[in-house]
């Protein structure tokens, strides 16, 4: 087993320790009262090695303290640990500074923050350096595991079962199968191919689905029964139907008798209609020139329009593009007036006197030195004055340019509007030519137009007089209806027979899948009640072996929902006591004992430090070092004993 002990401990300032060096032995006890420094020593040890405090936390201060409760500036904070590392001596320091920085031309100091500097068997060494010998001796996250009884019991729970998984050799689902391999005969193939999770997931969701299936039967069932409807014998329907196909026929052959008297009507009526036609057409030929005009006048409106609006478009595109060169322009002159004040301001600058001043002994540099630095100075200057001086010059050339532009486009813009308006007015003036077309052409004086309207009249006075039976031919036409009306409810009656035969067939084929349903949501109740009973065998297996690498602690690594599912967990108890209910010194005994288990498992050894060791009788043995400190009322300095 690797084993690493400290040896010595020399504290310099560090928190409210002024000085002092303790040695350690095996087993060392350190005795205080309270508020004597105790923890200070665990916090300077865990600083040196990790940045940190006993606690784990980078924030803290380390700095000591005055009477007023001050800071105290100007003194060195340093500590350094000797340390036995498989038998060899590695000798750590580390020390922090205030950095205090000197303003230039001015005698104040101001704190710039602490430097912290290292050693490595007394030779100086870079913070990486440092910190990589520190990480190849023991990593920090393994080294407070190992160090402190409370460190595990500290962890997210997911992370303690991950190291616990580490004491035991994978349990793999075969050697799960093979405890009871006919009871797990059902499962078998989906666990060894995707694993209990999945296998799991696809029966719940197998499940899910079946018994949606299985909640949405009964009211698709009782749907579908309601949609049964009371319906005569087939035999009666039959009757009903051939009587009224009589009655229809004979409605059907007393209408065809009335027909003669029709045709002449019909002949007559056909001629009134073309008539009618011959009439649209004289009208359709005279208004025929207007429509012409109608269209030519409209097509030319539209072009018009159409040219106003491409105008009115253009004018505005160069519009939004003479908005743009103005707000350039006032950019540019901003930009000029901006470079005008850096001009001004180049022109006064003037050297910093201090420069003339060695910044390491506060002389006056020699003159040919100073006489350099002046050179330099105005040569710098100079080359910014030209630089601020040929921009200027050339964002003046760019506004020039662009007012250039601005003009011609303003120009333009004028003789758009004035295009524009010419166009309205010619659009406006179509339309008034449009609008005084007439809508139609007057021709009652056409002789023809008056032959076919009287023509007209004659036809029409002529079938008024006529007699051809209409009253009869209306009787029947209703009755045709009535009979027909009866023979669709007939009919609708007889597809209502086919339609329940086929609403019965259906609740048959529902109650049949009702019942296969059934007998799939019990095969996978089944087979997710083996599942679970599966990982719980294997969570038992687990813990069995995880439980047997400690002496007092026990894990619980699953819990039984109220679902009868299980949910992966992890928790440290002491003879069935959770780790959060026992008292201090259970605590402590049971941090020990995951320190000499994690020991064993990583094969290695680091100084236990066991703060308020008072709280507790008597500790396990370990294979280690083991740094007690004791709260002790009448040490009002601390008393360290080695054993």
């Amino acid at each position: 087993m690797r084993k690493l002990m400290l040896k010595k401990l020399t504290i310099q300032n560090f928190k409210g320790c002024h000085e002092r060096i303790i040695e350690f032995g095996e087993t060392t006890d350190i005795f205080g009262a309270n508020a004597s420094g105790k923890t200070t020593i665990m916090d300077a040890f865990c600083w040196l090695m990790f940045n940190k405090d006993s606690g784990g936390s980078e924030k803290f201060n380390i700095r000591p303290l005055d009477s007023d409760g001050k800071m105290v500036d100007n003194v060195e904070i340093a500590v350094e640990a000797t340390l036995d590392i498989d038998g060899a001596t590695v000798t750590l320091q580390k020390v922090q500074k205030q950095n205090w920085v000197k303003k230039r031309g001015t005698d104040v100091v101001t704190l710039q923050g602490n430097v912290n500097t290292y050693e490595i068997n007394s030779f100086p060494a870079s913070e990486k350096e440092f910190k990589e010998k520190i990480a190849s001796t023991i990593p920090e996250d393994l080294f407070k595991l190992l160090s402190d009884p409370r460190a595990f019991a500290s962890l997210p729970w997911k992370k303690q079962r991950e190291i616990l998984l580490k004491f035991i050799s994978e349990i793999t689902d075969a050697d799960v199968l093979a405890t009871n391999e006919i009871e797990y005969a059902p499962i078998a193939g989906e666990v060894l191919a995707a694993g209990t999770e999945k296998a799991t997931d696809k029966a719940k969701k197998a499940m899910a689905k079946l018994k949606d299936r299985q909640r949405e039967l009964p009211a698709r069932i009782d749907e579908a029964s309601k949609s049964l409807v009371p319906v005569p014998e087939l035999s009666d329907l039959e009757i009903q139907r051939n009587a009224l196909n009589e009655q229809l026929e004979s409605v059907q052959k007393q209408r065809d008798d009335t027909s003669e008297a029709y045709k002449l009507v019909a002949e007559i009526q056909a001629e009134t209609m073309q008539t009618k036609l011959d009439i649209g057409g004289i009208e359709s030929r005279a208004n025929e020139s207007l429509d012409e005009r109608r269209r030519e006048a409209r097509r030319i409106h539209d072009d018009l329009e159409s040219k106003a609006y491409e105008l009115f478009q253009k004018r505005q595109r160069k519009e939004r593009e003479l908005k743009q060169l103005q707000d350039s322009i006032e950019e540019k002159e901003k930009l000029r007036t901006s470079l005008g004040e850096k001009y001004k301001e180049a022109r006064a600058m003037n050297l910093d006197e201090s420069e003339t001043v060695c910044k390491m002994c506060g002389q006056v540099l020699p003159t040919d030195r100073i006489d350099q630095i002046r050179a330099d100075f105005e040569k710098n200057r100079k080359t910014i004055v030209d630089k601020i001086s040929h921009d200027g010059n050339k964002v003046k050339s760019e506004i020039d340019e662009i007012k250039s532009k601005l003009s011609s486009l303003q120009s333009e813009i004028e003789s758009l509007k004035v295009a524009w308006n010419n166009a309205i007015t010619e659009k406006s003036k179509a339309y008034e030519k449009m609008n005084s077309i007439p809508a139609s052409v007057d021709i009652s004086e056409n002789q023809e137009y008056q032959a076919l309207q009287t023509k007209l009249s004659n036809l029409e006075m002529q079938l008024g007089n006529m007699d051809t039976g209409e009253s009869l031919k209306k009787r029947l036409e209703i009755r045709e209806r009535g009979i027909r009306e009866e023979l669709d409810a007939v009919n609708r009656q007889f597809a209502a027979v086919e339609a329940n035969e086929r609403v019965q067939e259906r609740i048959d084929e529902l109650k049949a899948e009702q019942k296969e349903i059934g007998q799939k949501v019990a095969d996978q109740e089944q087979k997710i009640f083996l599942l679970e009973k599966f990982s719980r065998t294997k969570m038992d297996m687990l813990a069995d072996g995880i439980n047997s690498k400690f002496g007092i602690v026990s894990f619980k690594l699953f819990e039984i929902q109220i679902n009868g599912g299980m949910k992966d967990t992890c928790e440290m108890m002491v003879d069935g006591v959770p780790y959060s209910s026992l008292n201090s010194a259970a605590k402590m005994q049971a941090g020990l004992d995951v320190i000499v288990a994690l020991a064993r498992l990583y094969n290695v050894s680091v100084p236990v430090w066991l703060d308020n060791r008072e709280s507790v009788s008597e500790i396990p043995e370990i294979d280690g070092q083991v740094i007690n400190l004791f709260v002790s009322a009448e040490d009002k300095e601390l008393r360290v004993e080695v054993a």
